[in-house]
């Protein structure tokens, strides 16, 4: 783990835009500490309102507070503009690819989301300087990709969540149901099913874990031989339903979030 004491000590009000939910967080840099403590979290679904109140109460009236946004779903982060405090520091929108502690080794690295690009940066301020990282962040889609020994973004894979496989299914067939995803996070299926709903609920959710499972296989292949093992972390709403299968990785629910800070203090 690498220390860096330079940080700002203000206190840093993050917010993730994504498609299902957007992630609330307080944190702050402590001296002497590489990663960002975070004080309060909050996530909101996108059809629930925005509990403003409720993030005004994180900071106190006198203090220097910086809002950045990281957002994936542009509506709704028009929609939160819109709806932002008249009397609060604007927030900085991240937009500038260019600009970011990163060398992005891909084909068009303009296109790159820059979810996937924040994970890397937290993922190269955590990870030993000569381990590669595999990266898994399993949300509305599930992104799989590699940071090499160097710290270089490789690429990876892009597939569909089990929010977006479930509802493809029922939207793509005449037949057959919607069963509810949220059902999958609570409770494991089992694998044998014995209805349509169960089959679907065991297709969903063990084929999510399996094809996850099947990446990070591949990719740990393909960087034999560059440094030490790679070392996985697992992030997003769906990292639950992967951690108790995928052996030694790292559960990191706030990489996301990391990436922002580092980058918002930079």
């Amino acid at each position: 783990m690498r220390t860096d004491t330079s940080h700002s000590h203000r206190e840093h009000f993050l917010i993730d835009v994504g498609h299902t939910r957007s992630k609330f967080a307080k944190c702050q840099f402590l001296e002497g500490r590489s990663r960002p403590e975070f004080l309060e979290r909050e996530s909101v679904l996108k059809s629930d309102s925005i509990p403003w109140d409720t993030f005004g109460s994180w900071f106190s009236s006198s203090a220097h507070f910086v809002p950045s946004i990281l957002a994936t779903d542009q509506q709704r982060l028009q929609n939160l503009l819109q709806q932002w405090p008249g009397d609060w520091p604007q927030p900085q929108v991240l937009k500038d690819k260019q600009t970011l502690p990163l060398k992005i080794d891909v084909d068009y690295p303009e296109k790159v989301g820059m979810d996937r690009l924040l994970n890397a940066i937290a993922a190269n301020r955590i990870r030993h300087p000569s381990q590669p990282a595999i990266n898994v962040c399993s949300g509305t889609a599930v992104t799989v990709d590699v940071v090499d020994h160097h710290g270089v973004f490789r690429g990876g894979a892009i597939l569909p969540g089990i929010l977006m496989t479930s509802q493809s299914m029922r939207d793509q067939t005449t037949t057959l149901p919607l069963i509810d995803p949220w059902e999958l996070l609570k409770v494991e299926p089992d694998v044998l099913g014995r209805n349509t709903e169960a089959a679907i609920a065991s297709g969903v959710y063990w084929g999510h874990l399996g094809a996850v499972r099947e990446l990070i296989a591949r990719f740990k292949d393909l960087l034999r031989g560059e440094g030490r093992d790679p070392v996985v972390y697992v992030t997003g709403g769906a990292a639950r339903i992967l951690t108790p299968y995928l052996g030694n990785v790292c559960h990191e629910p706030t990489l996301t979030l990391e990436g922002l800070a580092y980058v918002a203090t930079k």
